[in-house]
């Protein structure tokens, strides 16, 4: 079989004897963010009809139940890629040696680290007094291991930009998952449902990943100029073990101090609140670490390529997010049900520092694309003891004293996250303020006309309709009185104008 150099063989389009052809760039990180919000909008979509679905169907304790097992799995499932995925996509060339060579190793971890998980089940069972949790770990150690086997083709996808394909496959498991899960909930198996949704969509994906890629790994051999790719994505895995305990020490303190009908309550205000993230910030950051790394030769161009994404999440999470926020008592009420009513309290509260983390997420786009792991690992560590202190600190009120502690804090750690991802690099601290100041004002008008509306309309799922709205126009109306945000409408509009001249092209 053949083993092409897969930097200029497959990116052809993007890079010339090592030079970046910037119109190609271009078009490919536009058509590629278009591909992403489409598909993202419609997986946000249909991942919030399934939780209207499951929230009716299953009670709080199933989701506890869960959510014990999730931090587990989510610490576990951080050293199974090894941050090589991202090392592959923002290296400028990769050979198939070296590709290769990150497959096997990222194989061998997550196949050594699912059975290390099924063998350790027993004792996170122990932990929580709960002996239920054990068979779930379990189940999800297979998950883990057949994530990890297509970790690498997903990446390569990536580095090609060949983001359709992955949209399409993505959508797909989803859809059998999420499906497969209310039907399982609907025959009585409980807590259960929860388990096989995960493990459907990822086994769904795992041949179209590979097939997509077009790529067959050869026997195992040493590679040069791995070293730097391991030291790369090490670096990037210490900084998500750290951030693990500051995302995932919540969940496992409020399961082991207060039990799982809090923990399940929490989880729920918690997962709502990740949504904007999960289905849109996170999934874009494909298009940003290659855009960038190709990018970073031309501060200029690097700089207006992040500021416009950076504004660009702003502009379609910030409204929905005010609007849920400000409403949170009539959409739980009327879309999940009175028996969750406990959830809106801690969503209101969660909603705070869910503002300033979709801007610091963007933030962290900087370390990687830049090749600023260590600052990125250094980071982390700060980061985390703040948001660590903030957990034990709220954990005696019981759930809500944990939300108000955690938003309370992160007002303090998100603008020094700001500061310390722009200390160096293309974009300074002045220019991530400038583009971040207009919409918060827009943000105020969006608050203040969602809460004077409320106040005048009936309850009811008419009012959550006009309340969604409002806080959209509000917003934008807002950004339209500012010349900054003028030019950002005009920015994208023009994007979606470029994209559709060459929507004939070949990607």
């Amino acid at each position: 079989m053949p083993t092409p150099d897969i930097g200029p063989s497959y990116d052809r389009d993007l890079i010339d004897d090592g030079h970046v052809d910037m119109d190609a760039l271009k078009r490919s990180s536009v058509r590629g963010a278009a591909v992403n919000f489409g598909a993202q909008s419609f997986k946000f979509v249909i991942q919030f009809l399934y939780q209207i679905v499951i929230m009716r169907l299953l009670a709080p304790r199933d989701f506890g139940l869960v959510a014990m097992a999730a931090p587990i799995m989510a610490f576990v499932s951080m050293f199974a890629d090894m941050g090589l995925s991202q090392a592959m996509v923002q290296r400028p060339h990769i050979t198939h040696k070296q590709l290769n060579f990150l497959f096997w190793f990222s194989a061998g971890v997550s196949g050594a680290l699912g059975l290390a998980t099924i063998a350790l089940a027993p004792v996170v069972g122990w932990f929580y007094g709960e002996p239920k949790v054990t068979p779930i770990v379990m189940a999800l150690g297979v998950v883990l291991f057949v994530s990890g086997i297509q970790s690498q083709p997903s990446a390569l996808l990536t580095r090609r930009m060949e983001f359709g394909k992955l949209a399409a496959i993505n959508l797909v498991s989803l859809a059998l998952g999420l499906g497969t899960g209310i039907a399982a909930a609907l025959i009585g198996c409980g807590y259960w449902s929860l388990v096989i949704t995960p493990t459907v969509s990822v086994f769904a994906s795992l041949i179209p990943v590979w097939r997509a890629a077009r790529w067959v790994p050869t026997r195992p051999q040493r590679a040069e100029g791995v070293r730097g790719m391991i030291g790369f994505g090490g670096n990037l895995t210490i900084f998500n073990t750290m951030n693990f305990f500051a995302r995932n020490l919540d969940n496992i303190l409020i399961g082991r101090v207060w039990g799982d009908v809090p923990l399940g309550f929490y989880d729920r205000a918690y997962k709502i609140l990740l949504l904007p993230l999960t289905q849109i910030v996170w999934p874009l950051s494909a298009v940003v670490l290659p855009t960038l790394s190709r990018a970073l030769h031309d501060p200029a161009l690097y700089r207006r390529a992040f500021l416009r994404m950076f504004e660009a999440v702003l502009l379609f999470t910030y409204p929905g997010t005010l609007f849920a926020m400000c409403a949170s008592q009539q959409i739980i009420l009327i879309v999940f049900g009175a028996r969750w009513l406990a959830v809106a309290p801690l969503f209101s509260v969660l909603a705070i520092s869910g503002l300033f983390a979709l801007a610091s997420n963007a933030a962290a786009w900087l370390y990687p694309s830049q090749d600023r792991t260590r600052e990125m690992r250094n980071w982390g560590a700060v980061s985390s003891a703040i948001l660590v202190a903030s957990f034990i600190i709220g954990l005696p009120w019981g759930v809500l004293g944990v939300a108000v502690s955690y938003s309370a804090f992160t007002l303090l750690q998100g603008p020094l996250c700001w500061w310390w991802a722009t200390r160096r690099g293309p974009v300074a601290l002045r220019d991530f303020l400038a583009a971040f100041a207009p919409h918060a004002y827009a943000g105020m008008a969006a608050m203040i006309s969602v809460s004077a509306l409320q106040e005048i309309l009936p309850q009811g799922a008419g009012s959550l309709v006009l309340l969604f709205a409002a806080s959209h126009i509000a917003y934008g109306g807002a950004l339209a009185c500012m010349p900054h945000g003028r030019r950002l409408f005009a920015d994208l509009w023009a994007q979606a104008r470029h994209l559709g001249l060459h929507k004939g092209e070949a990607p």
